[in-house]
């Protein structure tokens, strides 16, 4: 049996959780130290926007950079 769903999405409640827990323990410099032996992995990126205004390729340039990052360093590099 299917239930309804009453209780509201409250997307700003759970990223301040998450936010705080990252805070809480240190996850990012704890990161930072475990990758620290990895190979390196230089990435260099452009300026900002020179209209103040992000186009939408821009936009998506920037997913792709992000998942470029994020697969590195999931895979033991030091970025």
């Amino acid at each position: 049996m299917i239930k309804e769903i009453i209780a509201k999405y409250d997307a700003e409640r759970i990223e301040t959780k998450v936010m705080q827990f990252w805070e809480d323990s240190d996850a990012y410099l704890k990161t930072r130290e475990l990758r620290k032996t990895g190979r390196k992995f230089f990435f260099v990126d452009g300026p900002p926007y020179t209209t103040g205004h992000i186009h939408l390729g821009t936009a998506w340039n920037k997913i792709i950079k992000d998942s470029i990052l994020r697969y590195y360093s999931m895979n033991n590099r030091y970025i």
